[in-house]
C-alpha cells in the first residue's frame, strides 16, 4: 500500500497514531519524546504533549483544559512541516494550536537539531524544541534519498499545505522543490520561509536572529563595545 493510502487508513481524526511509511526510511528518532516503537517494531508517532502528563491525540476532547472541545478554525487542514530549528516551528506550533493537524518531518536519528538545546532539558529533550514543536505529529524521512522523497510527495498528495525553511534551492535538489511539488500536489499551499528571499545577492545566506541583529545594528546598542550582547 502506497504511503498515502496508508495513512488514509490509518490517520482518522480519533487516531493517536501515523504508523510507518516506509521500514527503514522511517526511523524512530533517538530518544524522541514524539515517537516510539510499536509492537511490531515500525515506527509510530505521537503528537507531543500539549497538558501536563500526558500525550494528546487528534482531537480536543482528550485535553483537559476547560473549553478544549470547542471547534478551532483549522479543524481538517492538514499540515506537511519540512521545518527545522526555529522560524518555521514556530509558525506550523501556531497551525497546530488552530486546530490543524501537523505532521513534522525530521531526519533519522537526531530529529530537529534543536532537541539537543539545551539545558533546561524534560528528560532528554530539550524544552526549547519542546515549546515550538507542541500538537505535531513526528515522523522521521531521510529526504536525501530517492525513496524518501517519494514518501513526502505522497505525504504532499494528502495534506493542504507544505513549510519547509531550506536555504533556497536546497529541496529543488531533492527533487522536492516547489515545481515538484505542484505536480503531484497541485492544490497544495507551499510556503517557504527564508532569510533572505528567493532572489538577490544572499537568498543562499541561513537566516538567524542573531544575524538579523548584527546586520541591522541591534547588537551596536545592546552592550559595550568590546563584548556585545544580544
Amino acid at each position: 500500500m502506497s504511503a498515502a493510502g496508508m495513512l488514509g487508513a490509518k490517520m482518522g481524526r480519533s487516531s493517536h497514531t501515523i504508523y510507518h511509511l516506509r521500514k527503514g526510511l522511517c526511523s524512530p528518532l533517538a530518544n524522541g519524546a514524539g515517537s516510539f516503537l510499536g509492537p511490531l517494531g515500525f515506527s509510530q508517532l505521537l503528537r507531543f504533549p500539549s497538558c501536563p502528563g500526558i500525550f494528546r491525540g487528534l482531537q480536543q476532547g482528550n485535553c483537559r483544559h476547560p473549553g478544549a472541545d470547542t471547534v478551532k478554525p483549522l479543524d481538517g487542514v492538514r499540515i506537511l512541516d519540512l521545518t527545522r530549528v526555529l522560524a518555521g516551528p514556530f509558525a506550523t506550533m501556531n497551525l497546530g494550536d488552530l486546530g490543524a493537524e501537523v505532521i513534522k518531518v525530521e531526519k533519522p536519528g537526531s530529529g530537529d537539531d534543536t532537541r539537543s538545546w539545551g539545558p533546561p532539558f524534560v528528560g532528554n529533550e530539550s524544552v526549547y524544541f519542546l515549546s515550538i514543536n507542541r500538537n505535531k505529529k513526528s515522523i522521521a524521512v531521510n529526504m536525501k534519498k530517492a525513496k524518501g522523497a517519494k514518501i513526502i510527495k505522497e505525504l504532499a498528495a494528502i495534506c493542504d499545505v507544505l513549510v519547509e525553511n531550506y536555504v533556497p534551492g536546497k529541496l529543488a535538489g531533492m527533487g522536492l522543490g516547489y515545481e515538484d511539488i505542484n505536480k503531484v500536489a497541485p492544490h497544495i499551499i507551499y510556503c517557504s520561509i527564508t532569510g533572505y528571499g528567493q532572489t538577490g545577492p544572499k537568498f543562499q545566506q541561513a537566516g538567524y536572529d542573531s544575524v538579523a541583529a548584527a546586520v541591522s545594528g541591534l547588537l551596536h546598542i545592546t552592550g559595550p563595545e568590546v563584548c556585545f550582547c544580544k
